[in-house]
This record gives structure tokens, sequence and C-alpha cells, in this order.
């Protein structure tokens, strides 16, 4: 069984279109509760840890500062390794590195010893010193569904007794208490999490699609919250599935995908008479039906013409159908998102896969010439290899939407300069007082633009000249943005489109890719410097944004060959002629310490990959 996303392009929504709007509104505050609810239960986490298990919480900060300090005192020796080109001793840095690591060692005792206190697994006397609280931790450890869990948890809860709070008691019974306690934080968040989904007002499906990207909100950094800028996603849940042809009939009161060819004659904008569509595209021509709520039992329907490029493949089911709503550059881009599944893994298999052949990737950018960025060298078991590079031409377009957004802050900064200058020495209104009050920490350029908008209605005497002089911003700042976004939307476009171009060659002719297993910000080239090259760092991590190795990782994976992922340690710089190990600085072509070959680092990676790829085939 395998799954499989397929994508359309939507014109604007011509039935329900305000409701649609509503529900990816109501979608944006249900998002934003559901952040409220995730930032309430890590302070109540804190807050219990901080009551029940003294001093945890104040380790773990202190050994996360002295992780940053000893990371950071490393970067600065490697940076000092790579501008000498070879290996310094500096004992200044070294002496600090041994005093950091003994003062990490310590903190990681003692968190370990408190840990272990309140954290070390229970054992069944443990959990037989309250009646019933066995078999619910059990249930609890054990459930994947969140109800079920939080069923468990409400049994814990009945379980708890208060002296179970009590930090005096044996280390058993704060484990108990500790855990007990943060089952119930668990349990209310839930509890709070269904209440608000209830009172969202959202369709199943949408509602469903918040919870979905919500569930990343437990791991990592805390969620923040996003205001609504009219994007969004609606979409529907098909349990079961439904094939094409279900689809197409008309018939469904979730999702319907009918034929609708348009065959008369359309009148453009400018009055001209445009020519009737072809046979083919009016093959095409489709009306997409979501339901995107109910009157009572009956569907609530909104309507978009679809051109369906690409046919359902009759094998599989669609699972899930989500309508995306972007704005770019101010206008609106509606997309259809299709996930189908294929029980019989046929639909979806490519037809121009290779029997046979390795292929290894090194996948990493840099500059080669100062223009054209290599993010990937290629080397084949039949010999061939070569490199990919993103064209001078488009490195610079994306330069230039990051010099874009420099302009357009230079030139927001003028016009609040102004526009403070003239309130210090003009007379006007206290609402404008009011409403400038935090400019000096503006940083959305749309807080201006708002503010323009809003005095437009609310004009007096002595004005002219500063509207004048923030139309005349506000006018520029719309077509610079525009260009910027469209400019964005375009080079992202292109590079999606490049590395698919790229996979389908491999899988062409290799059946085997196989890449390194490694970290990707790993595979970004000379992003550390010394603090008087820090300037480096921002044109690199600008470089680093355009090249979005994942994607290129994707594309590969997605590709239809088999992909390997072979051991990173040493493809760089062991020889790939005579397998010598050489100490590789941060140029581009080295010389073997072993047979005195020069080769380029890249490709000498490919070469290493694509060997330790050919094993990996003969192995498996």
């Amino acid at each position: 069984m395998s799954s499989k996303n397929y994508t359309y392009g939507l014109q604007t929504p011509v039935g329900n279109r305000d409701r649609v709007l509503d529900q990816l509104r109501l979608a944006s505050v249900y998002r934003n509760k559901l952040v409220e609810i995730e930032l309430a239960r890590r302070a109540a986490t804190d807050d219990t840890l901080r009551e029940l298990c003294p001093g945890l919480l104040e380790c773990e900060a202190e050994l996360a500062d002295v992780n940053a300090k000893i990371a950071e005192a490393i970067a600065e020796h490697k940076a000092k390794n790579a501008k000498a080109r070879c290996l310094t001793d500096d004992k200044e840095i070294k002496a600090a590195l041994t005093q950091l690591k003994c003062i990490r060692k310590e903190l990681a005792t003692t968190r370990k010893r408190l840990r272990d206190d309140g954290f070390s697994p229970l054992t069944e006397a443990d959990l037989s010193l309250v009646p019933g609280l066995a078999e619910a931790t059990k249930i609890h450890a054990a459930a994947e569904n969140p109800h079920a869990k939080a069923k468990a948890a409400a049994v814990m809860h009945e379980c708890r007794s208060s002296w179970l709070n009590d930090p005096s008691r044996p280390t058993p019974i704060r484990r108990l208490a500790i855990q007990i306690q943060l089952a119930e934080i668990g349990y209310a968040a839930n509890e709070a999490q269904k209440t608000a989904r209830k009172t969202s007002g959202l369709a199943p499906g949408s509602y469903l699609l918040v919870d979905q990207a919500a569930d990343a909100f437990r791991k990592g950094a805390p969620p923040v919250f996003r205001g609504y800028q009219g994007e969004g996603r609606v979409g529907v849940q098909i349990v079961g599935g439904m094939n094409s042809e279900e689809a197409n009939s008309g018939r469904d009161t979730r999702l319907r995908i009918v034929h609708t060819p348009q065959a008369e004659q359309r009148v453009a904008k400018n009055g001209r008479v445009l020519p009737a569509p072809g046979a083919k595209r009016q093959a095409q021509q489709y009306t997409l039906w979501l339901r995107i709520g109910s009157d009572g039992r009956t569907p609530t329907w909104a309507t978009w013409p679809l051109i369906l490029h690409r046919p359902i493949p009759e094998t599989t089911r669609i699972m899930w159908a989500i309508v995306q709503r972007r704005i770019v550059g101010g206008h609106e881009r509606w997309q259809l998102t299709l996930n189908l599944r294929d029980d019989t893994n046929a639909a979806f298999a490519r037809r121009d896969v290779t029997a046979s052949g390795v292929c290894g990737v090194d996948i990493g950018y840099r500059y080669i010439d100062d223009r054209a960025q290599r993010v990937a060298y290629w080397h084949g078991s039949d010999g061939a290899s070569g490199e990919l590079q993103l064209p001078s031409g488009k490195v610079a377009q994306w330069k230039k939407v990051d010099d874009l957004q420099s302009i357009r802050d230079g030139l927001h900064n003028e016009a609040r300069a102004a526009l403070r200058d003239w309130l210090a020495t003009n007379a006007h209104p206290e609402w404008l007082d009011e409403a400038t009050e935090h400019m000096h920490a503006w940083r959305r350029l749309s807080r201006l633009d708002r503010l323009v908008a809003q005095w437009r209605g609310q004009r007096f005497d002595g004005d002219a000249e500063i509207m004048a002089t923030l139309e005349s911003w506000r006018t520029r700042e719309r077509h610079l943005w525009q260009y910027q976004e469209q400019m964005r939307d375009q080079l992202l476009a292109w590079r999606k489109d490049f590395y698919r171009n790229f996979a389908a060659m491999l899988r062409r002719r290799y059946r085997t890719i196989a890449v390194e297993d490694m970290d990707l910000r790993s595979a970004i080239h000379d992003v550390l410097r010394p603090e008087e090259e820090r300037e480096t760092v921002t044109a690199q991590r600008r470089a680093a944004r355009f090249a979005a190795l994942s994607v290129l990782v994707a594309a590969i994976k997605d590709s239809g060959a088999d992909v390997v992922a072979v051991e990173q340690a040493g493809t760089t710089s062991t020889c790939s002629w005579c397998g010598a190990s050489n100490e590789v600085g941060t140029g581009v072509i080295h010389t073997c310490v072993g047979c005195g070959r020069e080769w380029d680092r890249d490709d000498n990676a490919a070469r290493n990959i694509c060997a330790r790829g050919e094993v990996a085939v003969k192995t498996r």
C-alpha cells in the first residue's frame, strides 16, 4: 500500500466564497487557541517540577547554558584552524573547554540524580501503594490514542490522594505524585482542546487539519501565536476512501469532482472575445464541490472551477481533499491537494526507472565561481559523473529578493522618521497620538500601512504634506512588495522543478541512489567564521535558504529509484583511489597525501558514496 498527493490549481470559488473565507478565519482562531492551551500545559508542567522536584529545571537551564558555551568555544577553535589551514594550539581555548566540560559533568550528574528521583520507572511495589493505580498506569503508558490516555489519566486522578503531593514523603511517593500530576495536566489540556474544538465553528475535516498541524506543539520550542493573513486550509476526510468514479458521479455528500466542459466563447475583462477552448482543454474542465459545513443534515457546498490536468488513477482511492488559499503579492491563489492511496502499489510506479546501476550523490552547497552554486556532485557505477549547479542568474535573482527587502525596510524607516518629525512640530488630533504611541517598536511594515488607511478616513487641516509623503511611500511599498513576492514564488517553483528533473535524470540511469546519512545542517559549508568575518555568515545563510537541500533530498527520495543511506564519516577525507586518509581543508581541490592525485573534494566524496552504495546493494 502506498500513498501520494496530487496537486491541482483552482480558480477563485464561485459558490459560498464568504463561507470558505470564514472557515479559514475560524481555523486561525482555533490554532491560536491550541497554542494557548499548549503554553498553559507547559507552564503547569514547569510549576509541578519546581514544586515536586526542586532544582531540576534550574539544573537543566545551567546545563544548556554550559553546552552553548562549549559549542561556541569549539566553533571558535575550528574557525582558527580553518583560517590557519592547520591545527592550532590555542591553550586559552583548551583551558576554557576543560573547565566547561568539568562543570558540564557535575551538572549532568546532578540532573541524573534529580531525574532518577522523580522520573525513574515505578515498580509494582510503588504502584501498589495506591489501590487501582497499577492498572491505570499500565493503560496510560501503553495507550497510543489520546482519548484512551485521557481516560487512563482520569482514573489516575481518582486514585490520587492528598498525601501524594507531599515532597517530604519517601522517594516512591514523590515519583507517584509527579507522574500523576503530569497525567492530570495532560488530561486537562486534552479536555480543553476538545472544548475548543466543539466551539470552533469548523467543519470536521477543517478542524482535523488544524489538529494534525498542532501535533508538533508538544515538541521543541514553544509554539507562537500567528495573526490571520487570509491564508489557510479547508478539507474533508473520506473515511474508507473514494475512487475517481464515485467522485465524478456527483452523488457523494462529502466530495464531488464533476466534469463540466465549457465550449462557449468567453469575454475578457477588456471586452475582447476569447476563443472557445479546444477538445483537450474541455476534457480537463471540472468543478470541485467540497463540503464545508452542514445545515442540519444537508451539506453546505463550496465550489471551484478546476482544471484536472492529471487524471486520478482508477486503482487509487481519495482519502483526503484539501483546498488551500495562499496570498502572493496581494493576490490569492487556490490549490487542491488530493491524498490518494493505492492498495496495488502499481498506480504510482515510475515507468522509466532503469533496472540496474548505483549512483552516489554528495549533497552540500558551495559557491564555485562566486556566482553559481554547486548543490550536489554525483558519480555512477558506470563511471559517469557530474555536478548539479544552481545557475548564476537564478542565484542573483534570489539575492535580489533579499535586496528588495532591504530597500523596503529602508523606505519604511524613512517614512516613520518623517512622520515622527512631523508629529513633533505640528498640531494633530489625539487619536493620532494613540495610534503612533509605540511607533518606535514597529517591525511589521503593515502597521504603518494600516495607519495610512485609517488616516484617509479621518483627515484634518494641515495634514496634506505628510499625507502626500506617506501615500508616496505606500504606493512604492506596495509595488516593491508585489515584485518581491512574485519573484520569490517563481524562484521556489523553478527550484522545485529543477531538482525534480535532476532526480528524474538519475533514476533513468541508475536503479539505486546512495546518499549520506547525515544532518543536513552539516552540509552547509563555510558557515562558521571568526568574529571579524561575521558578515560572511549572512551571505552563507542566504545561500542556504535558496539551496534548500531538504527539497533536493525529498526530490531524490520521491524519484522512484531505490534510495539507500550510507555512513557519512570519511567520505570527503578518504581518497577514493588509494584509500589514504587526508586532512582536507576548506578548499575545493585537494592533493592526496598517499598517491599524490589531485581531486575535487565533492567528486571524491561522491565516488566514496557510490562505492558504499554498491556494497549496501550487494549485502541487502
